[in-house]
């Protein structure tokens, strides 16, 4: 857990006085109910590390929930919620957040190959999850205005090792401010995705992003206006 004195990009966000929210798959299925910002309990143990049956959930799936910034006043319960609120959300541009976050469930994020009930998971299952979910997207007046979508997969360390060392994996930009069929081959991690989200907002680069490459001036080079003075 990271003390309320780490600044998250919610916090900044929110700071920034735009939205945000998160969409985690069966966050309301854990066994007290429909909770928000679901997360096991302070030094306690974290039994959402497999699925259960008709329980998905994965806490690790939904970073937010380790940042007292966002837990203490309450920001995480009031904007991390269920997946079942995304396709409402984005029904008009108005309520679709300015920046959003979707977490699949263990049985759609391909860490997993056999869900507790015995259906496949894996790969197979994770497409599924986006052909759900991607043309909805694709659908929604904010993506169709000048929107973002992200699809990226956990990867690198603790990953299984190849004759070159840690998988590496794919990140897909889609977008119509992405350069059409562009590649940046750097090596990423996710502290370069959190620096090209605050390239693309206008906010100052927090911790290690400070130092991280960004995708603004490659793939997405037309995707932000320069301003005076920025760096």
């Amino acid at each position: 857990m990271f003390p309320n004195t780490v600044t998250t990009l919610a916090d900044q966000v929110t700071s920034a006085g735009q939205t945000w929210k998160a969409y985690a798959q069966d966050m309301e299925k854990g066994p007290k109910g429909a909770i928000l910002c679901r997360r096991p309990p302070s030094n306690g143990l974290d039994d959402t590390q497999q699925p259960r049956p008709g329980d998905t959930y994965a806490a690790r799936n939904n970073p937010f929930v380790y940042f007292h910034s966002l837990l203490d006043l309450s920001d995480c319960d009031a904007n991390a919620g269920p997946l079942t609120k995304l396709e409402g959300d984005l029904a008009s541009a108005k309520k679709t957040p300015n920046v959003s976050y979707i977490a699949p469930g263990l049985c759609s994020d391909g860490s997993v190959t056999a869900c507790a009930d015995g259906t496949p998971a894996g790969l197979a299952a994770a497409d599924a999850f986006l052909k759900t979910w991607v043309p909805k997207i694709f659908a929604s007046p904010a993506y169709k205005e000048d929107g973002l979508l992200v699809i990226t997969f956990a990867g690198g360390a603790g990953a299984p090792a190849g004759a070159d060392g840690p998988v590496r994996n794919g990140t897909l930009l889609i977008s119509r401010y992405a350069k059409p069929g562009g590649v940046d081959e750097t090596e990423l991690d996710p502290y370069a995705l959190l620096r090209t989200f605050e390239d693309l907002l206008g906010y100052k680069a927090l911790a290690r992003a400070k130092t991280a490459p960004s995708l603004t001036p490659t793939v997405l080079a037309t995707a932000r206006v320069i301003e005076p003075g920025d760096d």
